[in-house]
């Protein structure tokens, strides 16, 4: 369970991730944002998934919000190559 979990700072997974997780990450992030954010949003809407109220989360104090959060960004610029 969630609240059996220790994490501790700066603590980082080191292990090969399986294959089969690696495919789906790269086919998941290399949708355009929109349908990524379309994706999500049906995903966490989902009655059936039920991430507002399940116990496990409520217990490790994890709230999921519905709504996409907006953050102002710029894009930094590009970095010299030296040789």
């Amino acid at each position: 369970p969630a609240k059996m979990c220790i994490i501790t700072l700066d603590q980082r997974y080191t292990r090969k991730l399986p294959s089969e997780f690696s495919s789906l990450m790269v086919k998941f992030s290399s949708k355009n944002p929109q349908d990524r954010l379309a994706l999500i949003s049906a995903g966490i809407n989902n009655r059936a998934l039920d991430y507002q109220n399940p116990p496990f989360l409520q217990d490790a104090g994890i709230t999921v919000s519905t709504y996409p959060i907006s953050v102002t960004g710029h894009v930094l610029p590009t970095p010299r190559i030296h040789y």
